[in-house]
């Protein structure tokens, strides 16, 4: 018998997965009595990919689409791994992680508590994060897009006219499609 898993409860699931997965966490699939029938892999192969630290996530969720971006510390402790993740069943099965680092244009500032965004409207996708800027803990934000579901990433242009301070953003799609982009200054 299959029990069907609630979207929200499947999404949850599935952002615990990639956090595990990153903090050395799980080795072998779920057997929560909450995810019964459901057993969720890692979407990350940590140790593979040379990874140890998660640094910072976000979820975006769009019907049974879930988009996912996280950094972790690799080998090169000054170049993090900055990656897209996307689930097309609401988080039960992932694609191979995207690296998107190689357009970080300055050091990552972002951290857990000032997370990396992700928004979503069909295809196109917004990410944003927080650069190391001259202060500690301060800098600018930064945005990449993609329009075609996270295959191809572009460098966009810079959300505010400041490069002072950008920190603590968040990220999200309108129904229009149009992406709103909100952070302290």
């Amino acid at each position: 018998m299959s029990v069907s898993m609630p979207p929200k409860l499947r999404h949850f699931g599935s952002v615990l997965a990639v956090c595990a997965s990153l903090s050395g966490c799980v080795s072998a699939p779920s057997s929560s009595p909450i995810l019964a029938g459901h057993a969720l892999q890692p979407p990350v192969d940590a140790k593979a990919l040379g990874l140890r630290n998660l640094i910072s996530f976000d979820v975006y969720a769009q019907g049974s689409n879930v988009h996912a971006v996280m950094a972790a510390e690799s080998a090169d402790r000054k170049k993090p791994y900055i990656a897209y993740l996307r689930s097309l069943d609401g988080g039960l099965h992932w694609n191979a992680p995207i690296e998107i680092a190689h357009h970080l244009p300055a050091a990552l500032e972002s951290r857990i508590g000032n997370d990396l965004q992700i928004a979503a409207s069909g295809d196109r996708l917004l990410v944003a994060w927080q650069l190391s800027g001259d202060l500690p803990g301060m800098g600018p934000l930064a945005t990449l897009y993609s329009l075609d579901g996270g295959k191809q990433w572009q460098t966009g242009s810079p959300p505010g006219a400041s490069d002072i301070d950008q920190s603590h953003a968040d990220l999200a799609a309108d129904a229009q499609g149009r992406f709103h982009l909100v952070w302290l200054d």
